[in-house]
């Protein structure tokens, strides 16, 4: 984009506003009276238009500022710089991650799941009541169910004085249940 363009396009647009703007200021005051309804609302457009101009001329210089400074920082790369670069320098290290795999699963399956953990750990059968630890255990692909069971903090009593008070409620781990009613 050719800034400097684009700016004295927009200053010529604000000299002709202000220069309207003066004229529709002297009418009245040539004739010795106040401005009538229309002169005052074209001089208020005019106004609010030019205050419009000014903070997109700002904008603008601020833009061709930063693009000149991104300019003056840029190195170009050397033929030789970059012969002598080493091939690994810029690769990823890929012995650190890992590839989660997620299952499609079939509607009502996510519901059972989670009815499964529930009452494994209501029984204790699994040798624990953390319905978190029974989850990962039985079902390590299933992140939904796992974060679906983790227990949030205790929710405020509902007043009217807060417009999100019922935000709280919402369940995140509700992605079963919504499974299962499909």
């Amino acid at each position: 984009m050719d800034y400097a363009k684009h700016i004295a396009s927009l200053e010529a647009t604000r000299k002709e506003k202000s220069e309207r703007q003066k004229a529709i200021h002297q009418k009245p005051a040539d004739e010795s009276r106040t401005m009538n309804s229309a002169e005052s609302e074209e001089f208020d457009t005019l106004d609010n238009e030019i205050k419009a101009l000014n903070v997109d001329i700002e904008r603008t210089k601020r833009m061709q500022a930063n693009e000149e400074a991104d300019k003056a920082t840029a190195k170009p790369v050397d033929d030789k710089a970059k012969a002598n670069a080493k091939a690994g320098t810029t690769a990823l290290n890929v012995d650190n991650l890992q590839l989660k795999q997620t299952e499609k699963l079939d509607q009502g399956i996510g519901f059972a799941r989670l009815a499964r953990v529930k009452a494994l750990a209501f029984t204790g059968q699994a040798g624990t009541r953390d319905e978190v630890q029974i989850a990962k255990a039985l079902y390590p692909q299933d992140e939904k169910l796992v974060t679906g069971l983790m227990q949030k903090a205790a929710v405020p009593a509902a007043n009217t004085l807060s417009t999100t008070w019922a935000g709280n409620l919402i369940n995140e781990g509700g992605v079963a249940f919504a499974d299962f009613v499909e």
